[in-house]
Formats: C-alpha cells, structure tokens, sequence
C-alpha cells in the first residue's frame, strides 16, 4: 500500500524548518569560530616554540573551518530572504518554473543543503526539491546554469589551502597574538610541472544577482 502514497510539497513544514535552519546555522557558526580561536592559540604557541612545520598542518584546518564559517554566514542570509520572500514559494502553482527573484536562495539551498551538516536545511531542500521537480533538483545539485551563489559555492566546496594562504593566515596568527615571526619560507619549487599546492583564486566578490543583493520587497 505504501507505494500508493507520494510525497508532496508542504508550504508549512517548509517554511518553519527555513526558520529552524536559520538558528542552527547560526549555533553551527558560532561554535566553529569558538573552535577556530582555540586553534588559532595553539598554532601561536607552536610558532612561539618554532614548530613552524605543526603550526602549517594545523593551519590548513583553520583556514577550511573559516571558510565553512564564512559559507555559513552567507547561508543564513539568504534562508532568512527565502522566508521574506516565500509568498513567492506559496503562490506558484505546480509546474511552474521557479521565479528570477528566488532562484539563486532556492538552488544555493539544495546545493548546499547536504554540505552543511544541517538536518533542517536538508528538509527545507527536500521541500524545494518536490516544489520545482526533478530537474530543477540535479540542475542545482550541479550548478548547471551557474546560480548557485558563487561564495557560498566557494567557501563549501572541499579544497586544499594553497601555500601562500597558509603562509597569510600563520602571518595573521602572528601578529594576532604578537609572535615574533618571520615569513622566511620559500614559496614550493614546481618540479617538472607539478607545484605541492596549485594557487587558487581569492573567494569571489558579493553576488550581483538582484535575488540575493537587493533588499527584500
């Protein structure tokens, strides 16, 4: 019997687990930037005791939890303009393609639901995923047309710390806790074309897409 019964969207578990979500998000954030300064403590000591090689291992670390903070951070904005603007959800009857001015929430939401370690945007995600269909589901799972926000994209996706910025960020430790402490490494020599770390860009600028950058109406 229970093949009878599908799933269908549900406007209000949807929009009460935005709001759920919006919390844990931000417990999840705060208590990373807890942990980050802890860490940033340890790797001043070890800088402090010239344990240069520890303190970059553990910096990678660092760097990538900043980075999910900061991912998460952005991610709270814009579950919070989804609710503002959810009437825009509601009203949109099935089969209908997914409004301009909520693209970019909706499909940042379902990219980044399962990376965030966040049981309530999972269900908020899900929600989205029965509202707007399959298709549009794997198109924001993969980015296809490129609308998920290109910072939270950024700062969620997995990825190794180039050198230099592991080099800026014991820098900033440094400084940070007035250790004495020169940047005298070498940037890593490239060997028959392979380099231990590639360069990777900085985190893009702030989203000029009117969904996400203007106020909501």
């Amino acid at each position: 019997m229970m093949g009878f019964f599908f799933d269908s969207f549900d406007a209000a578990k949807c929009k009460t687990n935005i709001k759920l979500s919006c919390n844990r998000i931000n417990l999840l954030r705060t208590k990373k930037l807890q942990v980050i300064d802890r860490q940033r403590r340890e790797i001043a000591t070890l800088l402090q005791t010239d344990k240069t090689d520890l303190a970059r291992v553990k910096s990678e670390h660092v760097i990538r939890e900043q980075g999910i903070a900061d991912g998460l951070d952005i991610l709270s904005a814009m579950a919070d303009l989804l609710l503002a603007r959810f009437p825009l959800v509601e009203k949109a009857k099935k089969g209908q393609p997914c409004v301009p001015d909520i693209v970019e929430l909706v499909k940042t939401i379902i990219w980044a639901a399962p990376r965030s370690d966040i049981k309530e945007l999972e269900l908020v995600a899900k929600q989205l995923k029965l509202k707007y269909g399959d298709d549009f589901a794997k198109d924001a799972e993969n980015n296809g047309e490129s609308c998920v926000n290109e910072r939270v994209l950024f700062y969620l996706s997995y990825r190794t710390p180039p050198y230099h910025e592991i080099q800026k960020c014991l820098a900033g430790i440094a400084r940070q806790h007035g250790v004495p402490w020169a940047e005298d490494a070498p940037d890593p020599v490239e060997v028959d074309g392979f380099a231990p770390t590639a360069p990777l860009s900085d985190p893009p600028p702030p989203s000029s897409n009117p969904s996400f950058s203007q106020a909501p109406p």
